[in-house]
């Protein structure tokens, strides 16, 4: 009878590690979602910010690109796209094959004013 009553007794307390084990368990579990959803808030905050940049640098180029034409339209040069191949910076400038644009027109306007 001694017997059962420490089997039962030791059976209680094992049962009862075993419930501490998986409640441990459980909240790893829960912080380790938690982590996987933080990264991958991080993650998208990443893309957002690259997506940002790549936007900002295609403005920064467009607005060199301008300011090159403004810069020629100062100087009262001729006002033609220049190409934006790093090889051929310092070659000759393109002619557009398009209709002027309101740029050129403006700059074309100003240099017939200034004669």
């Amino acid at each position: 009878m001694d017997q059962k009553v420490i089997l039962k007794a030791k059976l209680n307390e094992m049962k009862a590690k075993n419930d501490l084990i998986r409640k441990e368990n459980d909240i790893l579990k829960t912080k380790e979602q938690e982590w996987k959803t933080k990264e991958q808030e991080w993650k998208t905050k990443e893309n957002e910010l690259k997506i940002k940049e790549q936007e900002l640098n295609s403005k920064m180029q467009g607005m060199s690109r301008e300011n090159k034409i403004l810069k020629r339209v100062l100087q009262g040069k001729r006002v033609d796209r220049i190409t934006s191949n790093p090889w051929r910076l310092n070659s000759r400038v393109k002619r557009l094959s398009r209709l002027p644009s309101a740029l050129s027109q403006l700059s074309r306007s100003l240099a017939n004013f200034s004669d």
